[in-house]
């Protein structure tokens, strides 16, 4: 999905969003914070606006959102 999104060094884009994962989904469940998702799906999309940036968002369609499930 980062490939296709234009990312400009994807497996680096994937690796960060699987750690965001992994935190979100521990802190929704070790802080019981109903803001955690919300918190994720923010940093997401700045992890992939600033992961796809390099070359214009090349492949990536203007307001595509790519946290969505």
């Amino acid at each position: 999905m980062a490939e296709a999104a234009g990312a400009v060094d994807p497996e680096s884009l994937a690796r960060g969003l699987t750690l965001l994962l992994d935190g979100g989904l521990a802190a929704g469940v070790l802080d019981a914070d109903p803001g955690a998702g919300e918190a994720a799906k923010q940093a997401a999309r700045v992890l992939v606006d600033a992961g796809c940036a390099g070359d214009n968002n090349s492949g990536r369609r203007e307001g595509q959102d790519l946290t969505a499930p």
